[in-house]
């Protein structure tokens, strides 16, 4: 036959099994019972326990051994104590107990990690019996690691009550600082108020963990005047005091909203004032507001400081409206604690302020509502970026220093749009913001937004660039190497302009390695990238290169260098008064690809130079002007040269002379000594060849005696090939 299981009742073959092992001699029997302490089944265990404890006092010592047995699991010593405990209210009680204090000594000196269950359970076995013996082992579990092993060792000091409290007294001045912590809190529970006249002494105590162990065991006591006396402590010392005072207030709740409305408005300690309304606002919940809101009636910034604190406690909705006005306050440090008390809400408030900007004109206002929307994320910080966008904000600004505080990635592109705008204060305070993102993010920023064919654009990323140093040159290096070597023609497109802006000679020195280890392609293309150069710096550090480099570099620095911008063209002119020759004669090469009326002047001064290769160079550049007064200018030089001079001149001039040019040479026949006509003679040969009829003209019309009809014979002789000159 068998019982039905499940509401406490067992089974025949359970209580036949129990039966069993309980008629077995002694202590058989009892090893037995002690052996169903771990079956399977909760009821056996429980009933195995029963009958154990149904075998008398006798079991004591036996149950002790095996319960210190190190194979002893935790049910075995779950049941045994319970085995153990089943003695109260017996004659038998105390040697029951004295049994758990040792199992209590044994675990705990043998304790490990996995056996903080054994633990508690024998605790709590020490707690039911009320035993004063245990009460040491207890309190030396006080200070133990395990918070739970602490907090149920308390409890069971709690349960043997009074006849603890000597012991706990005398701990108190011995233990660690748990130990300490709750010694005090279980001597204010358990005395009550006896205790409190010793609690407020300790309270002036210099050590700090003195007080705090004091004012926890106030805490447990009940009356205004410990409430008082707990207000008091918001104003000590040690925040650990007065955060342990402000958590004690809470829980004693509604009974301690006078003593802090008390504190609150009379207290002169700043300290008593925060913590005072930090709890006033927990406790007054919905209706925090209004009494915030009349306590805000102060020109006390102090005091202000710790309502607005109070205000980060309450519904957004209700605390809003008074933060707002707050952010008027002609106190900045009010304000900017309002706004950080505003950030707490979160998106609530960015809403609520992105709102605001629309239809408010206090700057105050306006300046910090854009200060904590730009601190957000999500569809508020969109909308901040795109007022950017409207040039008529008056926000913009703020927006913008905003931005630089928070640097927030998702901002750097508007910023960078922004170096175009129409104002400068704008475009001014865009690249201030950009260059706070540092080095690496900035100029990934320009370099994928990058727009140097705007003037602005690229000024401001001048500026933006230099600001970092060294630093801007050694990213851009890494970026041209990486992208040079992988071949990848579109970066290096945008990296190459790039250059041009930085003012560290390190960039030309990058320039002439490309240009001396690169195929012409990538020379081609550096060259062409670099375009309406205008940083005085790059143009100094690139004029440089002509006094160390070959003819192969030097050949690619002046292909770049006639990209400059008219406005350094003085750069040039400068740099003709070098004593090297080789560099006069790259700027005479630059000269003529430019073609600028205002080269002219330099390069006929040039006519003059020491270095024939100079004026060579001067000459072929003149030449490629196309213009009378440059002639003229040269045929002058043309009579002053040497005949290797003249040579040099005929050969650069001889495609430019027209009709009137060749008037210009027969004229100056008449006046010149045989040689200077010799060399007349001969550029007119050169140049006039396909003017042979005008030549014959021009002779028949001359007087019979004049130098000029001479000259004009030899030459159309030449031409005819009569007769060479």
């Amino acid at each position: 036959m068998s019982f039905k299981m499940g509401s406490g009742a067992a089974s025949q073959q359970m209580m036949e099994e129990i039966a069993e092992a309980y008629s077995l001699e002694f202590p058989d029997n009892l090893y037995r019972l002690i052996a169903y302490f771990s079956d399977e089944n909760w009821l056996m265990r429980k009933i195995a326990c029963e009958y154990c404890a149904r075998l008398g006092e006798g079991i004591h010592s036996y149950l002790f051994e095996s319960l210190c047995e190190p194979d002893a699991c935790e049910d075995r010593i779950y049941w045994g104590v319970k085995t153990f405990t089943r003695f109260i209210d017996t004659p038998h009680a105390a040697a029951a107990s004295q049994y758990i204090t040792k199992l209590l000594a044994h675990i705990a000196k043998n304790y490990q990690n996995s056996d903080y269950n054994k633990l508690a359970n024998i605790i709590k076995a020490c707690g039911l019996m009320k035993d004063r013996e245990s009460a040491p082992e207890l309190i030396e579990l006080l200070g133990h690691g395990n918070w739970i092993i602490r907090k149920e060792a308390a409890g069971a000091l709690m349960q043997i009550g009074r006849p603890a409290a000597p012991l706990l007294k005398e701990a108190f001045s011995s233990g660690n600082k748990d130990i300490r912590y709750w010694t005090v809190k279980l001597l204010g529970q358990m005395l009550g108020g006896e205790a409190v006249d010793s609690f407020k002494k300790l309270l002036k105590s210099e050590k700090k963990d003195l007080r705090y162990y004091a004012l926890t065991a106030l805490g447990e006591n009940e009356g205004s005047e410990i409430i008082e006396q707990v207000v008091s402590c918001l104003g000590d010392d040690s925040w650990l005091v007065r955060a342990q005072a402000a958590e004690i207030l809470e829980k004693k709740g509604k009974q301690s909203i006078a003593a802090l409305k008390k504190a609150f408005s009379t207290s002169s300690n700043s300290d008593v004032k925060y913590w005072a309304i930090k709890v006033l606002t927990k406790l007054l919940k919905d209706d925090a507001s209004g009494y915030l809101e009349e306590s805000l009636a102060t020109d006390d910034s102090e005091l202000k400081y710790c309502v607005i604190e109070a205000f980060s406690n309450m519904k957004f909705n209700k605390a809003a409206p008074l933060l707002l006005r707050l952010l008027d306050d002609p106190a900045w440090l009010v304000r900017k604690h309002v706004a950080s008390v505003l950030l707490k809400f979160g998106s609530q408030a960015s809403s609520y302020l992105l709102k605001t900007l629309e239809n408010e004109d206090n700057e105050n206002i306006r300046y910090w509502a854009v200060q904590i929307i730009s601190r957000g994320e999500g569809n508020n910080f969109n909308q901040l970026l795109k007022m950017l966008k409207e040039p008529g904000r008056p926000e913009r600004v703020f927006i913008i220093q905003a931005l630089r505080e928070s640097r927030n990635d998702q901002a750097l592109p508007a910023l960078l749009e922004l170096l175009t705008d129409p104002q400068w204060t704008i475009r001014r305070e865009a690249a201030y913001a950009v260059a706070e993102y540092g080095p690496e993010k900035a100029i990934d920023c320009i370099i994928s937004g990058a727009r140097l064919d705007n003037a602005d654009f690229k000024f401001w990323a001048q500026k933006i660039l230099n600001s970092f140093d060294k630093k801007a040159m050694e990213i851009i290096a890494a970026r041209v190497k990486n992208a040079e070597n992988q071949g990848e023609t579109d970066e290096l497109k945008k990296l190459y302009p790039l250059f041009e802006l930085i003012n560290s000679a390190g960039c030309v020195d990058i320039i002439v390695s490309t240009l001396k280890g690169k195929k012409t392609a990538a020379k081609e293309l550096l060259c062409e990238s670099l375009k309406n150069i205008k940083n005085e710096h790059f143009v100094q550090n690139l004029l440089k290169v002509f006094d160390t480099e070959d003819a192969g570099v030097c050949f690619f620095i002046a292909r770049i260098l006639k990209n400059i911008s008219k406005s350094l063209y003085h750069m040039l002119y400068s740099a003709l008064d070098d004593k090297k020759a080789e560099k006069r004669v790259w700027i005479c090469k630059i000269f003529s690809e430019i073609k600028d009326s205002s080269f002219i002047a330099p390069l006929m001064v040039l006519l003059s130079d020491g270095d024939k290769n100079v004026r060579y160079e001067a000459t072929r550049a003149l030449a490629r002007f196309e213009s009378r007064e440059v002639f003229e200018k040269l045929i002058k030089r043309f009579i002053d040269e040497d005949e290797e001079g003249r040579i040099c001149i005929i050969e650069n001039i001889k495609t430019l002379v027209d009709e009137k040019m060749i008037h210009s040479l027969i004229d100056a026949l008449e006046d010149s000594s045989d040689t200077d006509a010799y060399w007349i003679s001969k550029l007119l040969v050169e140049s006039a060849a396909g003017r042979l009829e005008m030549l014959e003209k021009l002779h028949d019309d001359s007087g019979e005696k004049s130098a000029a009809r001479y000259w004009l014979k030899k030459v159309i002789d030449h031409i005819k090939g009569v007769s060479y000159l």
